[in-house]
């Protein structure tokens, strides 16, 4: 296939800063990419007669034609003197892809497969009562979690989308802890008693690992280029729609307060960089389960104004919380330390400080650690 892809390459495809993309394979599936139907017809053709000079052909039926664009555009496109059919939606590699650009359709698809995961598995392992709760955790991890949340490091988690994410998860966990929502027992109170994490949080995490990734490839990688690079066509009219990339920024502020100027900077640190997810993401997690409460108010209140109080925000945050996380802590002090080389450790006041800080650290980390 490999083969056939390069003899077939002409001039066709999409631009992306330096790259032409004219194909994307994975197996035997291939999608082809133009800018006009004519090209596409262009490179469908020629793509057609390199599989019938190896010995192969394309399957009709399983071949559709898609534009993307927010109008309604006619694409006709011909194999073998037969026609293809253009679709709205196109899924290829177990995502759902449309011609608007958007993915709410295919969110509701996996919450609806996740509803489906829950009602086959009702009466033999949620409610069965031969079963114990952590055999039905298990099944939870390995089954239910991976099919709601496939292809999760893409998507834009609106309000609307993670109240639908923890409705679906609460039907789930609510009976699998035996409780109803008549009992009017709170979510994270249901959490905290199977001891498993929010599904909002796992998917955080892994949009979060994903955009790392994205950062640290080298020059030359596709993903890597495609996220780096800038739309050339005009905008069309109305409210514009939230980028991924905008999303993701604004989701990195929020959780691990790292400012989008800052982003990359801190995702070339590999292991720091992990290290400081791990660390405010369970912080985050401790606040949410503890609305209401002191350290809730605290972080409201809280306002970071440099590097010192940065690091003794999340010190006393996370006394707040009851959290002993130092050795992480002790890592985010030092990538901060690292992040502000040109700063005069002679005279400045953080030097001192974060001397102490660590001091602090070694005392008690044998005793709590």
């Amino acid at each position: 296939m490999d083969r056939i892809s390069r003899r077939s390459q002409g001039l066709e495809g999409v631009e992306v800063v330096d790259h032409r993309i004219s194909s994307l394979i994975f197996a035997d599936d291939v999608v082809l990419l133009a800018s006009s139907s004519l090209d596409l017809q262009h490179a469908l053709g020629h793509f057609a007669a390199e599989c019938e000079a190896a010995g192969m052909r394309v399957s009709t039926s399983k071949s559709e034609a898609m534009v993307l664009d927010r109008k309604k555009v006619a694409c006709t496109l011909q194999v073998g003197g037969e026609v293809l059919p253009q679709v709205e939606e196109f899924k290829y590699l177990g995502v759902l892809f449309t011609s608007e650009g958007r993915m709410d359709r295919e969110i509701d698809r996996w919450i609806g497969a996740a509803a489906a995961v829950t009602w086959s598995t009702y009466w033999s392992v949620v409610v069965k009562k031969e079963l114990s709760r952590k055999t039905k955790l298990s099944i939870y991890q390995s089954i239910y979690v991976p099919t709601f949340t496939y292809g999760h490091e893409l998507w834009v988690m609106t309000e609307r989308v993670r109240s639908q994410i923890e409705a679906a998860e609460m039907s789930f966990l609510r009976r699998v802890a035996g409780h109803s929502l008549r009992d009017r027992v709170r979510s994270s109170v249901t959490r905290e008693e199977l001891g498993v994490e929010p599904l909002l949080l796992h998917i955080e995490k892994g949009q979060l690992r994903w955009l790392r990734h994205l950062f640290r490839m080298p020059p030359g990688r596709l993903p890597g280029e495609v996220f780096r690079a800038c739309p050339t066509r005009k905008r069309p009219q109305g409210r514009p729609r939230t980028r991924w990339r905008d999303y993701v920024s604004r989701l990195a502020w929020e959780r691990l307060r790292v400012p989008p100027e800052e982003l990359e900077e801190v995702s070339g640190e590999r292991e720091c960089g992990q290290c400081q997810i791990l660390l405010e993401i369970s912080i985050f997690k401790k606040l949410k389960e503890a609305e209401g409460s002191m350290a809730a108010k605290f972080l409201g209140n809280m306002k970071v104004q440099s590097v010192e109080s940065y690091v003794e925000f999340w010190l006393r945050v996370h006394i707040a919380c009851g959290k002993k996380l130092l050795l992480s802590l002790s890592v985010l002090a030092f990538r901060k330390q690292k992040r502000f080389p040109n700063r005069n450790r002679e005279n400045s006041p953080l030097s001192g400080w974060l001397r102490s800080f660590m001091v602090f650290l070694a005392l008690v980390q044998h005793r709590l650690l």
